[in-house]
């Protein structure tokens, strides 16, 4: 499948919002496991939300284990950390934004590379062009130290500087955005059902041939090749994708 985001507003939806503020609530012991959650319309009154947004962010919190809603008694905690299963949620380019800071990446390597024929659909690049490629693991900030995904970053060669940088509160695009001027049109998505080799299974703490997700993004700005393009492999049960399309407005 492949997926193409165009830029959008940077705006963390108001469901993630919500959904955020409450497992932050949960992790801190405001709410323990077993008890329940406030109402819904104490939900929608203290986020200054709709229900519509309030049931939006709890459907998150239970994809992700947290919580489980019982018909007639409401919404019981039911784990304080996710067990290292990542939700990404997206409708716009922040959603990206957002998975570079809540999860960790720890390097295992870092090299410059000359794109081969091999790498030119990957890279959306020509033979000959010069990259810096990262390879690491990433896991979740706050959670067990299970690995979410391996991942491969390249990153074109002129930016060399955010390249030798490791990032904790920005992604490397978002770097090369604000200390280069470069304007992020674009982001393409591609998503594949793979079986992860026995290497990378290895580094995953999963079997060999597992089942599994390969994600591929290039992030284009006024320039035809991507400034940036991420490789990331995710275990079957780490990982899940949420995505939204809105309806444009009628005219």
């Amino acid at each position: 499948m492949t997926l193409s985001v165009t830029l959008g507003p940077s705006k963390q939806p108001r469901y993630a919002r919500v959904a955020d503020s409450l497992m932050r609530d949960i992790a801190a012991g405001t709410y323990a496991v077993g008890d329940l959650l406030p109402p819904e319309s104490i939900l929608c009154e203290r986020f200054s939300v709709s229900r519509a947004t309030v049931r939006e962010a709890l459907r998150q919190l239970s994809e992700l284990g947290l919580v489980h809603k019982a018909h007639g008694i409401g919404t019981r905690v039911t784990a304080v950390e996710t067990q290292s299963n990542y939700l990404m949620s997206l409708d716009s380019v922040s959603g990206l934004m957002h998975y570079g800071t809540e999860t960790v990446l720890r390097l295992i390597d870092r090299v410059h590379i000359v794109a081969t024929p091999a790498d030119v659909r990957l890279l959306g690049c020509a033979a000959g062009d010069r990259w810096i490629r990262l390879r690491g693991v990433r896991s979740i900030v706050g959670a067990d130290k299970r690995p979410i995904a391996y991942s491969e970053i390249y990153i074109d060669d002129r930016f060399t500087d955010i390249a030798n940088e490791t990032p904790a509160a920005a992604t490397y695009y978002e770097m090369i955005i604000n200390r280069h001027g470069e304007e992020l049109q674009s982001v393409e998505q591609e998503i594949s059902a793979i079986n992860i080799v026995p290497e990378i299974a290895s580094m995953l703490a999963v079997k060999p041939d597992a089942a599994g997700l390969q994600i591929v993004r290039r992030y284009r700005c006024s320039r035809s090749q991507p400034i940036e393009v991420t490789l990331n492999y995710h275990p079957k049960d780490r990982f899940t994708y949420h995505l939204r399309l809105n309806r444009p407005p009628t005219k």
